[in-house]
């Protein structure tokens, strides 16, 4: 199943969990009329005749009444989680982790994190900490990717290896990818409308207990409480149908999910020894929400009977993944191994002092080991790679272990200066404007002129702009990418100041270069979401900006100019006979592109899944991939969703 099927899958998903909510309010209906049936019969207002209790006096009222309230309870439920990932975050205790963070576990899972995102296409997501949960537990949340966090536990800090943060991050990170977060977000603005028939009736019982009779002595019972009563029992009795939905929702995804860490990572043992360790120390979370969160969780959030889990069951868990980890373990726990004197002995031939690694897991070993010096060649990146036919839209979320290896090298390469800069806020600005005066290129006399009263941040981006150029171009986009999250410590008014400064620092030449374009989209993506599709669109109904884009990407690429319109005719062809005529961008291409690309947003997922192999067959019709048509591929990926990973390997510069 490749990255297309499993976000249909989860949109069927989305659908069926929709269903499923519809017949929770019809459930909560039937309960909620019966109840006032049964106030009518007591007040007279039901006659023998005429009154079911399907169907009575205040039917009408009942049904206004549950939908204003499930409907109306979710709906501020969602415009409340439309902050992104850090209210959740925030509900649950959790602190941002500081970029200049000094602790050595929290750097550890900075890197993982940043690691993880480059090498999968997908923006940097905010880290928190939940700093008084011992248990091992992680999530993320999020509407979008470019709002989302991922939050662990202190517990998962202490007690995991990198190896095993690294799967249990993978892990979260497939839940981005494949549309999971998503729906779960989802289904907490559902869940916080079921509940709102119990809270209603919670508070009937609380504040409402009855009035006074004629001798001023309270009722006894009181009918507003027994009112209350029987109103919370409807509302609890459709919250546990709720529980039921999500547990079935959640097992799903979250087998898919460890298949899918383990895939990213190439390492079972990792994901394997974290829920080992969980089965350890536990996940539980102490939190007020920590039920209403469950979902989200890693591992089990509260503990809860097998049929209303939200995962499955552990052992079942690491079975999956690697089987036989289990029974390496227990065996090891009930014979510890003793071994002779012999063993970690130096061997021949190597220096004094110098242990053999036999017997190892090659994760540890690759944990522990020294990292090449920055001078070294760069591993080879997906050699293998094709762009033509489905090869890229099959890469499309796709994050293999060449990819973190790929990202890990780049991270490695990074020179200290830039990665202090990183952080800041304000380092992470002198580190754009740098990249654009880089590859501009631009004089330091510009950068100060343009600069003018801000000479202390001047002197910080030249000399940031003179460590870039000892820099591969390659590096270009994973540096914006490690600047967009330390750009969300910016308030609304001075993220919008800084892409105006942006735009016009980049156009004091008077034009766009692809990669200056390629950065300024990136970062309005962070700082300005786009809304959300509401009707999606097929291809063939976006034929004019489908021809925009791929006479832009032919532009962009080595064609003779002459031969531009022969291989617009032969890429058009897929959309049969609505196949415009060749559109001319004129001399600045990209502004036209910027609007194609805006009404792309709106494709399905099969239209993206063939927009992506058109752009993948016009890029290679050349037979070359450029560093500009990358950046055009990449910038094109992320703005319709789709994430792209390193395809490093087979650029040419």
């Amino acid at each position: 199943m490749d990255f297309f099927s499993r976000q249909e899958h989860a949109r069927r998903t989305t659908m069926r969990m929709l269903v499923y909510f519809a017949l929770t309010i019809l459930l909560l209906f039937a309960g909620v009329n019966a109840v006032l049936y049964g106030v009518a019969l007591s007040v007279g207002k039901a006659d023998s005749g005429g009154s079911f209790w399907w169907w009575h006096y205040w039917t009408p009222q009942a049904l206004a009444g549950t939908l204003i309230l499930v409907l109306g309870g979710a709906l501020l439920e969602w415009l409340y989680l439309r902050e992104g990932g850090k209210v959740v975050a925030e509900m649950m205790g959790g602190v941002p982790v500081d970029f200049s963070a000094r602790d050595a576990s929290e750097r550890r899972l900075l890197n993982v994190t940043e690691e993880m995102a480059i090498a999968a296409g997908l923006p940097v997501p905010v880290v928190y900490v939940m700093p008084r949960e011992a248990g091992i537990n992680a999530f993320v949340a999020g509407l979008t990717p470019q709002q989302s966090v991922l939050v662990v536990t202190q517990g998962a800090l202490e007690h995991l290896e990198r190896d095993e943060l690294q799967g249990m991050v993978a892990h979260e990170f497939s839940h981005i990818l494949h549309g999971d977060m998503r729906l779960n977000m989802r289904m907490l603005a559902a869940l916080a409308g079921v509940l709102a028939i119990g809270q209603l009736g919670g508070f009937l019982m609380r504040s409402l207990t009855g009035g006074y009779d004629g001798r001023r002595e309270r009722n006894p019972l009181p009918v507003v409480w027994l009112l209350g009563l029987a109103i919370w029992l409807v509302g609890y009795a459709g919250l546990f149908m709720g529980r039921l939905i999500k547990a079935a929702v959640s097992r799903e995804r979250e087998v898919l999910a460890d298949a899918a860490g383990v895939q990213f990572t190439r390492n079972p043992e990792g994901l394997a020894g974290a829920l080992w360790k969980i089965r350890e120390q536990g996940s539980r979370l102490q939190g007020l929400h920590a039920e209403t969160l469950s979902h989200l969780c890693f591992g089990e959030s509260v503990p809860i009977q097998a049929w209303l889990a939200t995962h499955p069951p552990l052992d079942e868990r690491i079975e999956a993944i690697c089987p036989g980890f289990l029974q390496r373990k227990s065996s090891a726990i009930a014979a510890p191994l003793t071994l002779p004197a012999s063993v970690g002995a130096p061997l021949p031939g190597l220096l004094p002092g110098l242990a053999p690694l036999t017997g190892m897991p090659v994760s540890a070993r690759t944990a522990n080991a020294v990292p090449p010096p920055v001078d070294d060649a760069p591993i080879a990146f997906d050699r293998e790679v094709d762009l033509r036919g489905d090869g890229l839209t099959d890469r499309v979320g796709e994050l293999r272990m060449e990819d973190l290896e790929s990202a890990a090298w780049l991270h490695r390469q990074i020179p200290v200066e830039i990665t202090r800069a990183l952080q800041t806020a304000t380092g992470a600005r002198a580190v754009l404007y740098a990249l654009i005066a880089r590859f501009q290129p631009m004089s330091a006399e510009a950068v100060q002129e343009f600069l003018e009263g801000q000479s202390a941040f001047a002197r910080w981006v030249i000399p940031l702009g003179g460590h870039l150029a000892t820099l591969d171009g390659r590096f270009a986009l994973p540096l914006v990418e490690l600047c967009l999250p330390r750009l969300d410590l910016l308030d609304a008014q001075a993220s919008a100041a800084m892409l105006r400064d942006l735009r016009r620092f980049a156009l004091q030449n008077s034009r766009l270069s692809v990669f200056e374009f390629a950065l300024l989209k990136r970062v309005e993506q962070r700082i300005r979401p786009a809304p959300m599709v509401m009707h999606q669109r097929s291809l063939e109904s976006q034929h004019l900006s489908v021809a925009v884009l791929v006479r832009c990407l032919l532009d962009f690429g080595s064609h003779a100019r002459t031969a531009i319109p022969v291989h617009y005719q032969k890429l058009m062809q897929s959309l049969g006979e609505q196949m415009p005529p060749m559109p001319d961008p004129g001399p600045e291409p990209l502004p036209a592109l910027d609007r194609a690309l805006r009404s792309l947003r709106t494709l399905d997922p099969d239209g993206k899944r063939r927009l992506l192999a058109l752009c993948a067959r016009t890029v290679e019709s050349d037979g070359v991939l450029h560093v500009q048509e990358y950046e055009l591929l990449r910038v094109i990926a992320g703005l319709l969703d789709c994430p792209l990973p390193l395809l490093q390997s087979v650029i040419q510069p």
